[in-house]
């Protein structure tokens, strides 16, 4: 089942907006998004469901296509997270 993840970017109207991961790997997520994203774009992405110490993680976005519903966008993490933090996206 897709995890439910917080996006936040100074980009976003509201600083933030909610996504789904839909893949995860060592080297990035790829996330479904109400809202396109420019190639490049710097995100700070987060499991709604973590703890508050669970820290949030940078990802840059490599891609953004729509798929009819919703934005694709494939996510290369700045620094892969710890394990348990990775663990916490799917």
């Amino acid at each position: 089942a897709p995890i439910k993840v917080l996006v936040s970017s100074p980009a976003f109207q509201k600083g933030q907006d909610c996504g789904y991961v839909l893949d995860r790997s060592t080297g990035g997520l790829r996330i479904a998004l109400g809202t396109a994203v420019a190639a490049g774009t710097s995100l700070m992405v987060r499991a709604s469901n973590a703890p508050d110490s669970v820290p949030w993680v940078t990802v840059l976005v490599r891609s953004c296509k729509h798929t009819g519903q919703h934005h694709e966008l494939g996510c290369e993490f700045e620094k892969t997270p710890p394990w348990n933090v990775l663990l916490l996206f799917g």
